[in-house]
């Protein structure tokens, strides 16, 4: 699977940008504030609280990590906002925006703490993630546009389900053996990654004005495209810079846990 892993990523952003909806854009004149705030939150936040535990971490593995707290919300945002009671409207710009700005903001951030460390490819690493993203953003919006998005939409849950095992199959086997034996490596990162997490939702509580917000930004703030940082750790820096992906694969998933507990409560 490795070989087609990029394709195969790509497949799988154009059925998730066909739920973008341009027409949510329409209220982030009155809220760009609050809105570059969140996309703060999403892309800087994560990425310095990962660069104070530098020197707990082998250098590929920060560069790893830095690359994944580096990227935009997942567009699984959107429907974890809307299952939890939260707001996928305000899920559904914030992650749009985000993938938006990614091709820029994550090599740059990546490029920025991580240059002491590793050799960065910046302008190679800015033109592999526009082409994953923006290239499957562009062309989900133009089926849309064109009225041809209908069928695709029907398929689109069934057809991400096997792009993701297949991906995660492509990308998890090479590094299989590093994984089982990262030890302590992966314990720091999992670690770091849950301190970040949790310092996040009790920001975003505490930003949100209302409880569904609450519950959105907890959601969007924390939950990463861990899958497009795993493609990327494995292209710019090999198996090893895996370890940051596959800390907040578990550490995002098990976060869901009290957020939907939260998401219950009233007040």
């Amino acid at each position: 699977m490795k070989p087609y892993v990029m394709p195969m990523l790509m497949a799988m952003m154009f059925f998730s940008c066909l739920k973008i909806n341009i027409a949510d854009f329409k209220t982030l004149p009155k809220n760009l504030w609050r809105f570059a705030i969140i996309l703060a939150m999403i892309f800087l936040l994560p990425v310095l609280g990962v660069w104070l535990f530098r020197n707990f971490m082998d250098h590929l593995v920060f560069a790893g990590l830095i690359l994944a707290a580096s990227m935009p919300a997942g567009i699984a945002v959107v429907f974890l906002s809307d299952v939890l009671g939260g707001e996928p409207a305000k899920a559904m710009v914030s992650t749009a925006l985000a993938h938006i700005l990614a091709p820029v903001v994550s090599p740059f951030l990546v490029w920025f703490f991580v240059r002491k460390t590793v050799d960065i490819n910046l302008v190679g690493m800015m033109v592999l993630i526009a082409k994953l993203v923006l290239i499957p953003f562009v062309a989900a919006q133009a089926l849309k546009l064109l009225r041809l998005h209908g069928k695709f939409i029907l398929v689109s849950k069934f057809t991400n389900n096997l792009l993701l095992f297949l991906i995660v199959l492509g990308i998890i086997a090479p590094a299989r053996s590093l994984i089982l034996n990262a030890g302590s490596q992966l314990n720091i990162a999992v670690a770091v990654v849950a301190a970040v997490v949790v310092t996040q939702v009790f920001l975003a509580i505490l930003f949100g004005r209302t409880h569904k917000e609450d519950v959105t930004w907890s959601v969007v703030s924390t939950f990463k495209n861990f899958t497009l940082s795993s493609v990327i750790a494995m292209s710019a820096f090999g198996p090893s810079a895996l370890l940051g992906s596959v800390a907040y694969i578990i550490v995002d998933n098990l976060a869901l846990i009290p957020i939907s507990i939260f998401s219950k409560f009233k007040k």
